[in-house]
């Protein structure tokens, strides 16, 4: 099993640079892994909100902050992606080109996170991803079948 301290997730300062889309995705997924019921789930956010984000949870009112539901509406509403930023996404996954010197693997994450900024399906991350490789890589990602 690996080291809880490697799995779990980082704190949440609420600062411009952070992306709370990732953070709350794998937020919820180490509460899945380690079974968290909904008040240890909650007890666990308050703790990993500092700095910005921690003097923005203290603002939130007592009902607000007394279910796990109602602390995900309120960060949703807070540090969701915002417009703009999908769309600037949506723009990179349909103009983006894979730069000289840029590995495969790595244009391909940074496609595969815009579409999912924008809730782009599959297929249109795929033509998304084949529109931008480079012509030298084409045939050997569509022979894979992506």
């Amino acid at each position: 099993m690996a080291d809880d301290k490697q799995v779990s997730p980082s704190q949440f300062k609420g600062k411009a640079g952070e992306n709370a889309d990732d953070w709350f995705r794998h937020f919820e997924n180490y509460c899945a892994y380690r079974g968290l019921e909904e008040a240890n789930k909650l007890a666990l956010f308050k703790v990993l909100m500092t700095e910005l984000a921690g003097d923005w949870l203290a603002t939130l009112s007592d009902d607000t902050l007394g279910t796990f539901d109602g602390v995900k509406t309120a960060f949703d509403a807070r540090y969701k992606t915002p417009e703009m930023t999908k769309h600037k996404s949506a723009k990179e996954i349909f103009t983006r080109k894979q730069q000289q010197g840029e590995a495969v693997e790595e244009y391909i994450t940074k496609i595969q996170k815009a579409a999912r900024v924008i809730g782009a399906d599959e297929k249109t991350t795929v033509y998304a991803v084949l529109n931008g490789l480079r012509a030298e890589y084409v045939p050997y990602v569509t022979q894979s079948r992506p």
